[in-house]
């Protein structure tokens, strides 16, 4: 059976999966779903804070489409364009960053449902 494996490369993608996992267990908390607002202005999201954060990542879309919208937040609020394409589903999730560059899992996604 050893004539099949590659012992070099496993021993690679072990170490790139050990780093991966001294990465995530080293980021922040994932924070808690965000809670999403249509005002004048635009689509307004709020969070709680996660300890040892400095900064967050908020990612908006449409239906279960790609991120169209990404921001990055200093605070636990973040504010978008108001949507051109008016009616319909938007996901917010929002990511914890740490000084060290640690970016958290996302939070579940907040959907926000804007009729006309």
């Amino acid at each position: 059976m050893s004539r099949w494996i590659h012992f070099p490369y496993h021993a690679r993608v072990t170490r790139a999966c050990a780093d991966f996992l001294d990465d995530l267990g080293s980021a922040p908390a994932r924070p808690e779903p965000p809670r999403v607002e249509l005002r004048e202005s635009g689509l307004v999201a709020t969070w709680k804070k996660v300890e040892g954060a400095i900064r967050y990542l908020v990612f908006v879309r449409r239906a279960r489409t790609e991120w169209e919208q990404t921001i990055e937040a200093a605070d636990t609020t973040a504010s978008f364009q108001k949507p051109k394409e008016g009616e319909g589903d938007y996901q917010v999730s929002v990511a914890a960053l740490d000084a060290r560059g640690n970016i958290s899992i996302l939070s579940s996604e907040t959907t926000l449902s804007v009729k006309k």
